[in-house]
């Protein structure tokens, strides 16, 4: 066999095995921690360690958090209420690292001063859905108006899907509530009536379906089409609150009757009403594959389940935790708070199949050497 050959084969085996002796065990694996990282959550879970990263000083209480998918961008939205102006909320948008982008107030949003009840961003923080007092707006990314529907009575609730093309809206009038679907050109494509006010709205990822919760005790999911696929009553006269995952396969649920659930697209209990000992204000999915609920809990923190139901981890904040949102892996948690603070928490782990296809692919590369080493020693 030739001496090049022989240098080749030797360069590929020891690249493999390079590979597989440094840098496996700096990967952290699912359920450990990173070194570099302390914990402020109360855990001992199976699914990793969730640490703080940073957070962020605001000006005013932080109730409502949205996270783009590919946790590089974060909005949330300041209560801020006085004696002269009354209502004039604040939209915060940060990226991943805690810098500030900006800070603008509804005055300088909207040219008036109003309530923001809830923000949605998508993927890089392209578009940005805000829902006000009868009014919706989409932004860009620096904040410029795209366009703005009027006349939704009542508080305004908000999705958007990853890449921005689609909106959807529930409104919380005294009485029926609606959803509006629109088109990122502001197309209403469809629009379904809920049998009470609309507490919680959320979009899967590509906008193929849209979970709804209202203040009546009832769950929907409805399609791309605007199909009902089910509806689920889960009390009387309670606050539902609702979280597609990123595939739309499941939709987390919560309710102010300290209950929470897991419902698949097909209508079928994953997680059947289940009571908590503590307040429930929201809820969050995480869905790869695994289920994970994230539950803002007000004084009790932010709890985080397991789809049987299983308390897996926790987190404190100063005050009261009034909003969760998460990445579609529940890598990245944002966590808004009455304590004036964003909180953003990671859990640094690579997902299970990702490392079987690495060392798959070392595998192969070592069987590939040895197969070629044979080859040239016969020719």
């Amino acid at each position: 066999m030739k001496k090049d050959h022989k240098k080749l084969i030797a360069g590929v085996i020891v690249v493999a095995v390079v590979v597989i002796v440094l840098f496996i065990p700096m990967v952290p694996i699912k359920g450990e921690s990173s070194q570099n990282s302390q914990s402020p959550l109360e855990t001992n879970s199976p699914y990793g360690n969730w640490s703080l990263v940073w957070e962020y000083k605001a000006d005013h209480e932080i109730k409502k958090t949205s996270v783009s998918s590919d946790g590089k961008y974060i909005a949330a939205v300041g209560d801020n209420w006085n004696f002269e102006e009354f209502r004039n909320d604040v939209l915060y948008l940060l990226t991943s690292d805690g810098e500030l982008l900006w800070k603008k107030d509804s005055r300088s949003l909207f040219g008036f001063s109003d309530w923001i009840h809830d923000a949605s961003v998508s993927q890089n923080a392209t578009y940005i859905a805000v829902g006000s007092e009868g009014t919706t707006y989409l932004l860009r990314r620096d904040g410029s108006i795209i366009w703005k529907k009027e006349r939704l009575e009542g508080m305004n609730r908000v999705s958007i899907s990853d890449d921005g093309e689609y909106v959807a809206i529930g409104t919380y009038p005294i009485g029926v509530g609606w959803v509006h679907f629109f088109d990122k050109n502001g197309q209403e494509l469809w629009n379904f009536s809920t049998v009470g006010s609309v507490t919680s709205i959320s979009m899967s990822k590509h906008g193929q379906y849209v979970a709804v919760g209202d203040y009546r005790g009832y769950a929907y999911l409805i399609d791309v089409q605007g199909n009902l696929l089910w509806d689920k009553k889960l009390g009387e006269y309670c606050d539902v609150y609702v979280s597609a995952s990123a595939d739309g396969e499941f939709v987390g649920i919560g309710t102010s009757g300290r209950e929470i659930a897991i419902l698949s697209k097909n209508g079928d209990w994953l997680l059947n009403p289940t009571e908590v000992q503590h307040v429930v204000v929201g809820v969050s999915i995480a869905s790869d594959g695994y289920k994970l609920l994230f539950i803002p809990a007000e004084g009790e923190g932010l709890r985080i389940y397991d789809a049987n139901g299983e308390l897996v981890s926790s987190f404190k904040a100063r005050e009261k935790v009034l909003d969760v949102d998460n990445t579609p892996e529940g890598v990245y948690v944002v966590i808004g708070s009455d304590d004036l603070r964003i909180y953003l928490l990671e859990n640094e782990v690579i997902p299970e199949f990702t490392l079987a296809t690495l060392i798959v692919v070392l595998i192969a590369v070592s069987t590939l050497a040895v197969v070629l080493s044979k080859k040239l020693a016969r020719a």
